[in-house]
């Protein structure tokens, strides 16, 4: 079984989605992964300009990315944070500079795993462990960090706030939307039968 996350490096952490499928319309996975990319932009946009091009003048090179596609009877699709290079001249030397991983990912699952508690009732003592140490570990991101500063100053919050409600910081922005219409898509589509994330169950036909 997968690891809910990366517990050595958050910021590694991939997404890890197995679908076992009735049938599987192109479709259908075109607009899951839609879905995620969506998810990802939004939240990358919170802490723009992190990676500033003042060429393009957008903050572009960190994305999401296809690690693996396998299938069979069933599909299984990891996704990770990736970074785009930049290349510069200067002083006659050539410098290639490398952008370190936000953990966007990890943010993405602890949505996703708290609105598949709000949604698809899968509560349990494993996912409720997992969430906790889940929240601990994103604290330490950046990422994490440049969005609490961020919803602070725009005084999109109360002063006084729990620290603890972490979602509740980021629904401000809407996340918890993408994250609903991500295991909504999941658990409702009657292709579906079985659909797990990082090792994760939320939705299995057979327990029904």
């Amino acid at each position: 079984m997968e690891n809910v996350f990366n517990k050595e490096s958050i910021e590694k952490t991939s997404i890890n989605i197995y679908i076992k499928y009735h049938y599987l319309d192109i479709d259908e996975l075109a607009n899951l992964l839609f879905k995620f990319d969506l998810f990802y932009k939004r939240v990358l946009a919170q802490s723009f300009p992190v990676y500033y091009s003042e060429k393009y003048q957008v903050a572009f090179r960190n994305f999401f990315e296809i690690e693996q596609i396998n299938t069979g009877n069933s599909i299984r699709i990891k996704l990770k944070e990736g970074w785009k290079p930049e290349f510069k001249i200067k002083d006659s030397e050539l410098r290639i500079e490398i952008p370190k991983l936000l953990g966007i990912p990890a943010i993405i699952l602890y949505a996703l795993f708290i609105s598949g508690q709000k949604i698809l009732d899968i509560q349990n003592t494993r996912l409720d462990n997992e969430l906790k140490k889940l929240e601990i570990d994103i604290k330490k991101i950046e990422l994490y960090e440049k969005i609490s500063k961020q919803i602070e100053s725009r005084d999109l919050l109360p002063k006084k706030i729990d620290d603890s409600d972490f979602l509740g910081r980021f629904e401000k922005f809407e996340l918890s939307q993408e994250a609903d219409d991500i295991t909504g898509h999941l658990k409702y589509k009657e292709a579906f039968h079985y659909v797990e994330i990082n090792g994760i169950p939320i939705k299995d036909e057979n327990k029904k």
